[in-house]
């Protein structure tokens, strides 16, 4: 047309790109990645490289059983058979997250923690119930106000949160997309309580020990004031890597008792106490899902002062732990849930901003946790703890100003890191590098640290 009228053309400025088969079968079948992630990657169309994958003769990656070409079956076999239906990409997996907080909130009113309105709440579970062919919460009314699962949806709703236990240490803040077929949460956990792991062993651990922030003295006044810690008291840190909170804390009570799933980190943490003749202080190889059982070994009669969980809530079940926790508490005892400022990427400064930027590209991956440290993951934590039982919740923050080198700054990075996706001795002087370039050249790098304490207590 635009020759017809004889009105001069210029081309554009996107590139013409050549895409090679082996390459996009590499990244599209082999890695996972979507046609319109590669698309972006390249900076042409979606419909572009859809043309190039037709030229190819290479499969889109459809989702569902009946629609996945052969190539894409193989990482069927990790998905439960109840929900092989639905398919397996970031939104679908995004609408399973919903449905399986559903219990949480009994009401469309109760749903808006979800960050989601009562429309897409609902196309939500339409589209679910569709691809499951079951219904999965009972409707009431025109205006289907409940949130109610129904019993398949009660089974659906167990299977993703057994899915969910069984693989959280493969789905750290780092993990590339690229990688993993079906994930729904957060952390590389063990299959069983027994034998769990959170991905922190080995070199990561010594990284934790020696480069995680220690927590402020104002922090454990606040606890002691509003739990009336007493010498007489016992409290237990779930999830304590390697003592940080435990051993100061086992200066204010009886007995502390250091509970985490991470074997290098309790070996860690029990040198420590030995170095700082902390006698007290008892390490016990578990995780939220173990903590029923110290019922039986604390006695019949509720005993616990307090039971605190420090940058490590967002790898639990935070509204079973609140639920099973309760009866173990003396009155007047309860949880306290801390987050220990933002991570190092996350931070609203040029060097963070410049580290995440870097990181993101390394491991080809947006990082957008926030570890349990954002402002709504705190809310949703008020309201399941009042949810549970627990009475006078509150929140405190507790904020200071502090300098890191750079050294301190890649320590914490590692500590960070499950031990499988940290770079290798021989590849570390290069990442350390790319790291370096990137951020400001000019030391030390100043950080504003929150430390955020949300607690709840027994009448």
């Amino acid at each position: 047309m635009a020759h017809h009228h004889g009105i001069p053309t210029r081309h554009g400025r996107r590139p013409k790109a050549t895409i090679t088969r082996e390459w996009l079968h590499e990244q599209h079948i082999v890695h996972g990645r979507t046609l319109v992630e590669l698309a972006e990657s390249v900076g042409v169309s979606p419909a572009t490289m859809n043309r190039w994958a037709k030229t190819h003769q290479i499969p889109a990656r459809r989702f569902g059983t009946h629609t996945h070409h052969p190539d894409l079956r193989g990482n069927l076999h990790s998905v439960p058979e109840i929900l092989r239906p639905a398919p397996t990409g970031p939104a679908s997996r995004k609408r399973l997250r919903v449905l399986a907080e559903l219990p949480a909130h009994p009401d469309l009113a109760a749903a808006k923690a979800l960050n989601l309105d009562r429309a897409t709440v609902w196309s939500y579970l339409d589209r679910l119930e569709k691809e499951l062919s079951g219904r999965l919460v009972h409707r009431s009314g025109k205006r289907r106000r409940t949130t109610t699962p129904t019993a398949f949806g009660h089974r659906v709703i167990q299977t993703i949160r057994d899915l969910e236990h069984a693989t959280r240490t493969r789905d750290s803040p780092f993990r590339s997309r690229r990688r993993g077929a079906v994930r729904l949460s957060n952390r590389d956990r063990a299959r069983d309580s027994c034998l769990m792991t959170v991905g922190f062993s080995g070199e990561v651990a010594e990284y934790y020990a020696k480069f995680r922030r220690a927590y402020p003295e104002q922090v454990l006044d606040f606890l002691q004031d509003y739990f009336s810690l007493t010498p007489g008291d016992s409290v237990l840190d779930l999830g304590c890597g390697t003592g940080q909170l435990a051993l100061p804390l086992a200066d204010r009570v009886r007995s502390v008792i250091g509970m985490d799933p991470e074997p290098d980190m309790l070996r860690l943490a029990r040198e420590a106490a030995g170095q700082r003749e902390v006698r007290n202080a008892t390490w016990v190889l578990g995780a939220d899902t173990d903590v029923p059982a110290l019922g039986t070994l604390l006695g019949h009669e509720p005993s616990l002062a307090m039971t605190v969980v420090g940058q490590a809530l967002h790898w639990m079940r935070h509204d079973e732990l609140f639920r099973d926790s309760l009866p173990l508490f003396r009155a007047g005892g309860g949880i306290a849930v801390i987050a220990n400022g933002t991570p190092l990427w996350q931070q609203d400064t040029a060097w963070s901003r410049a580290l995440r930027a870097c990181l993101e590209q390394h491991f080809e991956t947006e990082l957008t946790a926030s570890c349990g440290t954002a402002d709504q993951d705190r809310i949703r934590y008020a309201q399941a703890l009042e949810d549970a039982g627990f009475s006078d919740v509150r929140s405190t923050t507790v904020s200071y100003t502090d300098e890191l080198t750079f050294q301190q700054v890649i320590g914490g990075l590692y500590s960070a890191i499950p031990a499988e996706q940290l770079p290798g001795a021989d590849q570390r002087p290069a990442f350390e590098d790319d790291i370096r370039k990137a951020m400001p050249h000019a030391e030390p790098f100043p950080e504003q640290v929150h430390v955020s304490v949300l607690v709840g207590r027994t009448a």
